[in-house]
């Protein structure tokens, strides 16, 4: 019998808290810092066995836009779940063995499951973010001359995000965010449908 997924709604409060904090002009660099700051650790964390030794990193945040990874374009937060967004070949691996990479599908072949139940991110706060990430997107590229080579896309570098926001909405996003404070985890988890003991949680960073 196939597993069914639900939401776990501290980790939902943080994923909110995120959303928002970026939707209102905090950088990628501050929303970590504070996460850092509050003793809130990064997905993975506890089953990398590294709680004291790594924090959040933007692209825990950002991700891949293209690819729906990352928490701020994760499409399992408003209902969406997509399945067949990879493929696995098998190349040589220089050694005389195979390896297995992994391809992106075109968006064609993706299959995509609408499961309102786990939405946890409103329309309205969802194209907030898109629109902010558009808008970052384009200063980018311009403030490094990115849009007048079409090849340049190449040279671009990762996390070029500027800070915009204001002391009051620092001070809102810290307040915030202590009241998720202690969140470790992730947003949802998985359980199996024969049994109602807990297994392990599916990744705040993954995509769905």
């Amino acid at each position: 019998m196939e597993d069914r997924i639900v939401i776990d709604p501290e980790g939902a409060d943080l994923v909110r808290t995120i959303f928002q904090m970026y939707a209102d002009g905090s950088s990628l660099k501050q929303i970590c810092a504070n996460l850092d700051g509050l003793g809130i650790h990064p997905p993975g964390a506890a089953m990398k066995r590294k709680k004291t030794s790594i924090g959040w990193n933007p692209s825990t945040l950002s991700g891949n836009l293209e690819r729906g990874e990352g928490i701020l374009n994760n499409r399992l937060y408003i209902g969406e779940r997509i399945f067949n967004r990879r493929r696995y070949v098998e190349e040589p691996d220089g050694k005389g063995g195979i390896k297995r990479r992994p391809r992106d599908n075109d968006p064609s072949l993706w299959k995509i499951t609408m499961m309102p139940e786990l939405r946890i991110i409103s329309d309205d706060l969802w194209s907030r973010v898109k629109d902010r990430q558009a808008l970052e997107r384009t200063r980018r590229d311009h403030n490094f001359g990115l849009n007048k080579n079409p090849l340049a896309g190449a040279k671009r570098q990762t996390y070029l995000f500027r800070s915009w926001s204001c002391v009051a909405a620092a001070a809102l996003s810290m307040s915030l965010l202590a009241e998720a404070a202690g969140v470790v985890g992730s947003t949802f988890e998985r359980v199996p449908a024969s049994t109602s003991a807990r297994s392990p949680r599916l990744s705040l960073n993954g995509g769905s």
